[in-house]
């Protein structure tokens, strides 16, 4: 019966975009108008976060191609293209810091 009023209150159809989720699912509901009530609200905000998320995947999409241009337009010979890479490649990874080595005398912390 709660499926059911949930099911209805969605509709019980299944667009085109929805194709990966189930048409519908038993489960047992202690209260039908607040889960009613959240179907509705995820259901009606999902389709703003996934344009926000494609928005910002194109965003970043074009931050890479213009960084990919600027890099390439640099009058930069291959020795420097290497350095620039491996510094970059090295910044992404997380940083190992040994509490035994910034116990010893004559060596730093950082």
């Amino acid at each position: 019966d709660t499926t059911e009023s949930v099911k209805e209150h969605l509709g019980g159809t299944v667009s085109s975009e929805d194709s990966q989720r189930p048409e519908s699912i038993s489960v047992k509901i202690s209260n039908p108008k607040l889960a009613a009530l959240e179907v509705s609200v995820q259901s009606r905000l999902l389709p703003h976060v996934e344009a926000t998320l494609e928005s910002l995947q194109a965003f970043l999409d074009s931050v890479r191609t213009e960084k990919q241009a600027t890099v390439a337009a640099l009058p930069l010979g291959a020795l420097s293209r290497r350095l620039c890479s491996a510094i970059e490649v090295e910044s992404k990874r997380p940083l190992r810091w040994n509490a035994e080595d910034a116990k010893k005398p004559g060596k730093s912390g950082s």
